[in-house]
């Protein structure tokens, strides 16, 4: 899917920008939990980063239909 990205202009950009958004913030939340892993805040932020990892990445597969 993100190979097909490539062509798909700025809305392709759009999302290739968001998912480094999303893995940078993950590994962040990640390297937080390690240090404190009964956080239930930075569990939520996790699992919410997820979710919106898997909107964009459902949004780049519909781009790429329409390629």
């Amino acid at each position: 899917t993100l190979r097909v990205l490539e062509f798909a202009g700025c809305d392709g950009e759009l999302i290739r920008r968001n998912l480094e958004i999303i893995e940078t913030a993950i590994a962040e939340i990640r390297a937080a939990l390690a240090a404190d892993p009964e956080n239930a805040g930075l569990n939520r932020l996790l699992t919410a980063e997820y979710q919106r990892r898997g909107e964009v990445l459902r949004r780049a597969a519909r781009l790429a239909d329409s390629i």
